[in-house]
């Protein structure tokens, strides 16, 4: 029972460092483990560790890119959480299906899961910050501005005894996109500053990574263009998110920089990094994500 938590425990610490690698490595070591008749032991945690590895395992594999095997994993966990009818289960299942959905730029689909793992939140807590943030996020990228700003700002007015360490940072990278995307700049600034110093005060380098891209977006999209600045997040985190291995955020920040270079007209530029995240978002098969990049790459043209 202690080796069952004491391995689970760190492998998700692995994750929340971004030593991504390390992390999938782990939780598929547990995934194998706990087959057959060991996947309804609980080993005293209050959900089945062989579904709750199984949708860390698929939030890890979504944050690196690679989502076939995710995505196979995402329909046998939601049937294991399911059948199993455990709500803290059910709850991070449907969790880790939206995560991946959302990665992916499938948004519908993420909609779909996330909605669904609010309703176990609702006897599940723990995972409702995570849940509700990421959700609101899904709402502003598909520009349901009024209706993403409650979501995302329940998810991030949750302390960090309530939501954890990684999921308290990760509110705040959201809440700090929804700002953007709703034009409230300062109140963006301000939740991005907040997200990067909890982020590296915890060392939790693949959340820096994203608060670092995100404060990028706020120097670009400034009414006075802060082109040094968008530059210099956008670039530390393309290198962070390279060493990561996280490679859609790669491929976003590759999309930022050729989106600023568009409108700076630096076209050589602009061309090499957009056809770069067309090739990734292409090769990931990323959705929404890589009709971004095409729209963009035409308007060179």
């Amino acid at each position: 029972m202690s080796v069952s938590r004491c391995r689970h425990a760190t492998s998700l610490a692995y994750h929340h460092l971004g030593n991504y690698e390390r992390a999938i490595e782990s939780f598929s070591t547990i995934v194998h483990v706990l087959e057959g008749e060991l996947s309804g032991e609980r080993f005293g945690m209050p959900s089945r560790p062989s579904v709750q590895s199984r949708a860390r395992l698929i939030i890890s594999l979504a944050d690196v890119g690679e989502f076939t095997e995710a995505r196979r994993l995402a329909d046998e966990t939601t049937r294991m959480a399911d059948a199993f009818n455990e709500v803290f289960g059910q709850a991070l299942a449907y969790t880790a299906v939206g995560e991946l959905s959302l990665a992916r730029g499938q948004f519908p689909g993420a909609v779909a899961a996330l909605e669904r793992s609010l309703v176990h939140c609702e006897s599940v807590p723990l995972f409702f910050p995570s849940t509700v943030a990421c959700l609101g996020y899904v709402r502003a990228l598909t520009g349901n501005i009024s209706d993403a700003l409650p979501l995302l700002e329940q998810g991030a007015a949750s302390g960090l005894h309530q939501a954890g360490v990684r999921a308290f940072a990760v509110a705040r990278v959201r809440l700090g996109e929804g700002y953007l995307l709703a034009g409230r700049m300062d109140d963006a600034t301000h939740a991005a500053h907040e997200a990067l110093a909890s982020s590296r005060e915890r060392k939790l380098r693949g959340t820096e990574a994203w608060t670092l891209r995100l404060l990028g977006e706020i120097a670009s999209r400034r009414e006075s263009l802060d082109i040094e600045s968008a530059e210099q997040h956008y670039r530390r985190g393309l290198a962070l998110a390279a060493e990561l291995h996280m490679r859609p955020l790669v491929a976003h920040c590759h999309l930022g920089l050729g989106k600023l270079y568009r409108c700076t007209s630096k076209r050589q530029e602009a061309q090499a990094h957009l056809g770069t995240a067309t090739t990734l978002y292409r090769e990931m098969d990323m959705g929404s994500w890589l009709d971004q990049a095409e729209v963009e790459l035409r308007a060179l043209v």
